[in-house]
């Protein structure tokens, strides 16, 4: 005998599924990375200091444009915003890895080929 679930036993199993909104939201923007001009994300730090215990005074640049900025934020802006400066950095590394271990493979294949079709031999590696 087949069971049928009921539409309250549905939707638990859908909500044990999926993750909650609540799971699912990014942390709140710093709103520190975009260009307040051209909206590019690529705002950089350039020079920074405490003022006080609770805020942070920035002096801001845009790597796109050149707009510069001046802020002072609270701790919890300023944390927000390295988190997001290191994401990106780990963004770029990732993708600098990658772009080399495409580059390396493609040497390699190269190299095979050069030797494959006689183009390369030992003394071509002799001092």
């Amino acid at each position: 005998m087949k069971r049928r679930a009921t539409d309250s036993a549905r939707a638990v199993a859908a909500s044990l599924r999926r993750p909650r909104a609540a799971e699912r939201r990014e942390p709140a923007s710093s709103g520190l990375s975009s260009c307040v001009l051209c909206h590019r994300d690529y705002v950089a730090p350039v020079e920074w200091e405490p003022v006080g215990s609770d805020r942070w005074w920035m002096f801001l640049r845009c790597a796109e444009c050149g707009t510069s900025r001046e802020v002072t934020v609270s701790n919890a802006v300023a944390e927000r915003y390295d988190e997001e400066l290191a994401e990106g950095a780990r963004a770029i590394s990732r993708a600098a890895h990658r772009l080399d271990a495409e580059r390396m493979a493609a040497d390699v294949e190269k190299f095979v080929a050069a030797l494959r079709h006689g183009l390369v031999e030992a003394a071509d590696f002799a001092r």
